[in-house]
């Protein structure tokens, strides 16, 4: 049976509809979203179609049958080194419901619907509805990373449909495991040859609990240790009065386990 796995989020924005639907996706070249016609035999409708994008219609909807409309959402991570990320919109309704394919790296290919409404019958906050879905076999595999992910997109794309500003994405270091979220800390699943973990000698099912003098709880904040103490594959130089090595602390079958890490 193939594994399947939906992320979700629900939060109000105190603005009105209107407002809200218009900030769904990001401002490009002048304008929200696009339609691109697909290339073909130069006709009045697309012989300009591969030199300029074509306006879409009041309702979203783009030129000719063989339109493929494109935009950028605020919050959705991207390679590309731009705010947000590309993606292809399979479905619009406006002011109600977006439906998209992702465009970019990570997570090319899975879709993400947002649905907007009023929160009350004054119409007055509006609610905002996530969803994302059809994430790649070796996505699922990473444990609990994806949902670690989703809820950093979730609060940037909150504070985005709130006032409309676009802050830098999170810089992920690389533990060298798959991830698991429990209540006491970091649980970590397979171990990868080479890897910081792999060179502090931790095993499957260890628990991660300290780095240095922080206290590990989450996911989201080992990312942020191993960024600010300069992973190379984080991209943050290393400050030069870190300290070389740093201890690291798990606990294994009841046991406290200590190793100095060099980075």
């Amino acid at each position: 049976m193939q594994v399947t796995k939906c992320v979700t989020a629900t939060f109000e924005v105190a603005r009105p509809l209107h407002a809200v639907w218009q900030a769904c996706r990001l401002p490009d070249d002048g304008a929200a979203l696009h339609a691109v016609v697909a290339p073909g035999p130069p006709s009045p409708d697309n012989r300009d179609a591969n030199k300029r994008p074509l306006q879409p219609s009041g309702d979203g909807a783009g030129t000719g049958a063989s339109a493929t409309r494109t935009c950028r959402l605020p919050a959705f991570p991207s390679f590309d080194g731009r705010p947000g990320c590309r993606v292809t919109v399979l479905a619009s309704e406006p002011q109600q419901r977006l439906h998209v394919r992702k465009d970019d790296e990570p997570c090319v290919g899975t879709e993400i619907q947002i649905s907007v409404g009023p929160a009350t019958a004054g119409g007055w906050p509006t609610r905002v509805s996530l969803k994302q879905w059809g994430f790649s076999d070796a996505l699922l595999a990473a444990g609990d990373v994806i949902d670690a992910h989703w809820r950093q997109i979730v609060a940037d794309f909150q504070l985005y449909l709130t006032h409309e500003i676009s802050v830098p994405g999170t810089v992920f270091g690389d533990f060298g495991a798959t991830l698991h979220q429990t209540s006491l800390g970091v649980e970590l699943g397979t171990v990868f040859d080479g890897g910081l973990a792999f060179r502090c000698g931790m095993t499957e099912g260890d628990l991660l609990v300290g780095v240095g003098p922080i206290r590990v709880q989450s996911i989201e904040q080992l990312w942020t240790i191993l960024a600010l103490l300069g992973r190379a594959d984080a991209a943050i130089p290393m400050d030069a009065a870190a300290p070389a090595t740093w201890e690291v602390t798990w606990i294994r079958a009841g046991q406290l386990q200590q190793a100095n890490l060099s980075l």
